[in-house]
């Protein structure tokens, strides 16, 4: 089940909020899909937004799930856990379609667990 699936009348006033946590979080989600696509030259200068991006996005995610706790699902974090696991383990000085697609799933994954239905 995808968190915004719940009504949204269980949330209240507070959609709006949620909502623009949503796009942020979709927003850096982009952002984390940009830096692996843009495969420079220096890995370790690729290494290093990879994890400002997961910064970024763990500090969203944290937000959203102190402010509207029911949102909180086995799906969500497993998503989550998956991809902070993709980001610290990729191997960024040998490049391989195989692994860069795995780590775009996890992002995928991540980001559908946050739509609304």
């Amino acid at each position: 089940m995808n968190v915004y699936k719940m009504d949204h009348h269980h949330l209240g006033s507070s959609n709006k909020n949620i909502s623009h946590y949503a796009q942020t979080l979709t927003y850096l989600l982009g952002e984390l899909k940009h830096v692996f696509d843009q495969r420079v030259d220096d890995p370790d200068s690729t290494k290093v937004s990879a994890f400002e991006r997961l910064g970024e996005i763990s500090k969203i995610m944290r937000l959203i799930l102190e402010k509207y706790p029911l949102l909180k699902s086995k799906e969500l974090l497993l998503d989550a856990s998956n991809l902070v696991h993709a980001v610290k383990t990729y191997d960024y000085q040998n490049y391989s379609l195989e692994r860069h697609s795995k780590l775009m799933d996890s992002i995928n994954a991540l980001y559908r667990s946050f739509q609304f239905k």
